[in-house]
């Protein structure tokens, strides 16, 4: 917003600081951008407005750097809002460790949030359902120390037969993943080896989050190469053993080459297109898209293109030793939870995710913008009777 854009990017256009009018107490803004002849060029369909950050998430290839604008830490109050969110569920540096587990989702009509623990030695995976106390109060539940004991319920699934690990260390090749999007949560498990060679296969479970109906997939690993192991949640969220939109991913060993395996025919395995890029940790899934902005500019990998694209958009810059990640609200898919992990302490807060399109204004007939042509865009927001 108020920004001329000089560099390669060619889907953003320019403000025309001149023509634009904000003037919200009068109940009309009028937003007016210039696109010169190398911008916005091909089929133009609909007009949207976004976030101010929005246009930053332009999917590329070598995307130039941007100024860190802290893209996932669009936090607000609210309900759901603040610090003192889920006071005592998996408020540990140590993550996830200490028996909290993985924070999956947040259902507000339900009043609770759902975290994963997965005990390897005892061979039982844990859903712990935590009160938000956005409805209820219980005065009656407290621990020992006089804090708040959010749990309400637990059911206890047993995974013994499932798992591929023996030690007590077995948790660190087990991964609990939620796909919202899908409404099924995943236990993946990897065999307690250094690296995963052509012996090894990764193994699935899926479970209804409504029913906990399950079903198993086991995913051979025919790439070629070996490919990490190491698939457990420790403070980042690692992309490697992420399942989402259908498709294990993975990444091989000693390298930054992802692949991707459909559940529906896990033989199938097909190379991620990496366009020179690279994506170690996952800090967001949606509509088709896998994102992490732990770097100078954001990496998207596009599902559907089976691509992996760089933004401009950016979480932190290189110095800033924290990381984020989210966990969905279910029924509210534009302001997850963000879950931030810094060396002191772990925050939870409501966020708004910056790349959502406010408004989709479909054009009554397409439009073609050519190299021999440059654009202007007028829209105007008029407050409601």
């Amino acid at each position: 917003a108020g920004q001329v854009n000089a560099t390669k990017n060619t889907v953003r256009g320019s403000a025309n600081l001149t023509e634009t009018k904000i003037d919200p107490w009068s109940g009309v803004v009028t937003y007016v951008y210039e696109f010169a002849t190398s911008q916005a060029n091909g089929v133009i369909g609909s007009v949207c407005l976004t976030h101010p950050m929005g246009a930053y998430y332009s999917e590329m290839i070598d995307a130039p750097d941007a100024a860190a604008c802290n893209a996932d830490r669009l936090g607000f109050g609210g309900a759901l809002g603040g610090d003192q969110l889920l006071t005592g569920l998996l408020a540990k540096t140590t993550y996830p460790t200490d028996e909290k587990g993985v924070l999956l989702y947040a259902d507000p009509e339900a009043d609770e949030a759902v975290a994963g623990y997965l005990n390897a030695d005892e061979g039982v995976l844990e859903l712990r359902h935590h009160a938000l106390g956005l409805k209820t109060l219980d005065l009656f539940r407290r621990d020992p120390t006089g804090l708040w004991d959010s749990l309400r319920s637990t059911d206890t699934l047993n995974v013994a037969d499932f798992l591929q690990v023996d030690s007590s260390a077995g948790e660190d090749y087990c991964r609990i993943c939620f796909d919202a999007e899908a409404d099924k949560i995943y236990l993946v498990s990897a065999p307690e080896v250094d690296y995963i060679d052509a012996t090894g296969v990764v193994k699935i479970r899926e479970y209804d989050r409504k029913t906990l109906a399950a079903k198993d997939y086991t995913v051979p690993n025919n790439t070629g190469v070996d490919l990490q192991s190491f698939i457990s949640e420790n403070r980042g969220t690692p992309l490697n053993g992420t399942v989402y939109g259908g498709s294990l991913y993975m990444v091989e060993d000693q390298a930054e080459q992802i692949y991707r395996f459909p559940l529906a025919d896990p033989t199938d395995v097909q190379a991620v297109t990496m366009h020179g890029d690279d994506m170690a940790y996952l800090s967001d899934a949606h509509d088709g898209r896998l994102y992490c902005y732990y770097r100078t500019r954001a990496v998207v990998l596009n599902t559907g293109k089976n691509e992996l694209f760089s933004c401009e958009a950016a979480g932190y810059d290189n110095t800033t030793s924290g990381f984020s990640t989210t966990a969905p609200v279910l029924g509210e898919p534009l302001t997850p939870l963000r879950r931030y992990y810094g060396d002191s302490r772990i925050r939870t807060e409501r966020v708004l995710r910056a790349n959502y399109l406010a408004t989709i204004n479909d054009l009554p007939k397409s439009v073609e913008k050519t190299a021999d042509k440059t654009m202007k865009v007028i829209y105007t927001l008029r407050r409601g009777g």
